[in-house]
């Protein structure tokens, strides 16, 4: 326990600091990134005795080396001491207008993407020998054969139909442009278009047919971070409501989980509520425990360079040059903790520690650092592009704690494609630099188009 709580100070203290750089911004990414962990070890303190949590001394280093990269970086891009969410006082945010026609051909071709993502799923789930008797049944099974049966899914081969592998880039795109579209709107004029509603409930439901939950969370968490951006809720004026608000649902949660342990004490044993405390230990705190229970066991030497880190690079050019030593999965054991199955998230210092030893921790931190931290100082420059990126990768700050997510998506051919795709559809949409007409057909015209400038608030 003593080792847990030293943890726990030291991430206090980086948090502070945080605090300190960023005028208490609690969205800033190096604050976001110490306020997951302190959540997480906060957990791993609560259930010390309940589960025999134990951290050694070489999991705090490890853990703190990554944070005092990040918090080197941050303070790099702070220097100045300006306070980010002062940017958007100088700009009026405008209405952004999409053209029906367009908005109606991305809603048939997501109808069409979702309907060949089902069929391919079927016929993966299918080609492996089982029976299904619903959509969500086939979602499930298909999650459960490209998690667990990786080698066995390559050598089936199942291909996707033409329509679902390049529709999906573009239908994926254009949902999160069409994320901070609306919500901007939203802030702006206080509208909404049904027809947008109905493409991003389309969307989220075909997220859910791979039967995983990551695509569905970065969704969510984008709409959190765009919001706060757009309505201004991390403005100082704001910030005291929203930090009040938020200590007291994290107290709330405190109370309730002391409440169900008293409950526990007093009634024995009790596989539901157990079982509920098992869910919230396994998913928040044992990604910690399990980084630990890895850093005491001997490192192996991995036969391809960076094989955990940049993954899906390789599996991208064994599949493109059928180079059959590239396609693996990521080594990610299941593991125990004093009988305790606590699954197999390590916290992305996992795949760090896996492939470089400590000598990746700084430098793979600070690439990190670098991004969010400076992306985060131009959203509140009212830049839309970087906005959209920067909301989609929020996830992968948020989810750090459980592992290596933004190399998984950044290292990978299918970024590079969403970057270009939702650029094109930025500067169609939203810098209206190419622009539609209907005369004498249909017709692209470059062009710059004036922007009106509507208020905050009008209606």
């Amino acid at each position: 326990m003593f080792n847990l709580i030293v943890l726990i100070l030291v991430t206090i203290v980086f948090l502070m600091f945080g605090y300190l750089i960023t005028h208490a911004d609690i969205f800033s990414p190096f604050c976001v990134f110490c306020e997951m962990f302190l959540i997480a070890e906060f957990l791993c303190l609560f259930f010390v005795r309940m589960y025999k949590v134990e951290i050694h001394l070489k999991t705090i280093l490890v853990i703190a080396l990554g944070t005092i990269s990040f918090g080197i970086v941050s303070a790099f891009f702070n220097m100045k001491r300006v306070d980010v969410r002062n940017y958007g006082e100088q700009h009026s945010r405008n209405y952004i207008s999409i053209n029906y026609l367009i908005q109606l051909v991305f809603l048939i071709l997501e109808v069409l993407v979702v309907f060949y993502h089902a069929k391919y799923i079927k016929d993966v789930v299918a080609a492996f020998g089982y029976s299904t008797s619903s959509i969500f049944d086939i979602a499930g099974k298909y999650h459960v054969i490209a998690l667990f049966n990786y080698n066995n899914f390559i050598e089936k081969a199942v291909s996707a139909s033409f329509i679902y592998r390049h529709g999906i880039v573009w239908i994926t795109a254009y949902a999160y442009v069409l994320l901070y579209i609306l919500i901007n709107n939203l802030a702006v004029k206080k509208k909404i278009e049904i027809i947008q509603i109905i493409y991003l409930g389309i969307y989220a439901f075909d997220q859910m047919l791979s039967g995983g939950r990551t695509a569905l969370f970065r969704m969510i968490t984008a709409i959190l971070i765009i919001t706060v951006i757009c309505f201004g809720l991390n403005k100082r004026r704001n910030f005291t409501k929203l930090l009040f608000k938020i200590v007291g649902i994290i107290f709330g949660i405190i109370l309730l989980l002391i409440g169900i342990n008293m409950l526990l004490n007093r009634t024995g044993e009790n596989s539901t509520l157990n079982l509920i405390l098992e869910s919230i230990y396994v998913y928040i705190g044992a990604p910690i425990q399990n980084l630990d229970t890895y850093l005491q066991g001997t490192r192996h030497t991995p036969e391809l360079w960076g094989s955990q880190v940049f993954r899906n690079i390789y599996t991208y050019l064994g599949g493109k040059y059928g180079i059959s030593q590239y396609l693996y999965q990521l080594d990610l054991p299941f593991l125990k903790h004093n009988g305790l199955n606590t699954g197999n998230v390590y916290t992305t210092f996992y795949q760090f520690y896996y492939d470089f030893g400590y000598d990746g921790i700084v430098p793979l931190m600070a690439i990190i650092a670098l991004y969010f931290s400076c992306a985060y100082r131009k959203i509140y420059n009212n830049k839309p592009f970087t906005i959209i990126i920067y909301a989609y990768l929020f996830n992968d700050l948020i989810m750090l704690i459980f592992s290596d997510r933004f190399y998984e998506t950044v290292a990978s051919i299918g970024f590079v494609k969403h970057l270009l795709v939702t650029f094109i559809l930025y500067k169609v949409l939203i810098d209206k630099g190419v622009a539609l007409e209907y005369r004498h057909g249909i017709k692209l015209k470059f062009k710059r188009q004036k922007k009106t400038v509507i208020p905050m608030g009008t209606n």
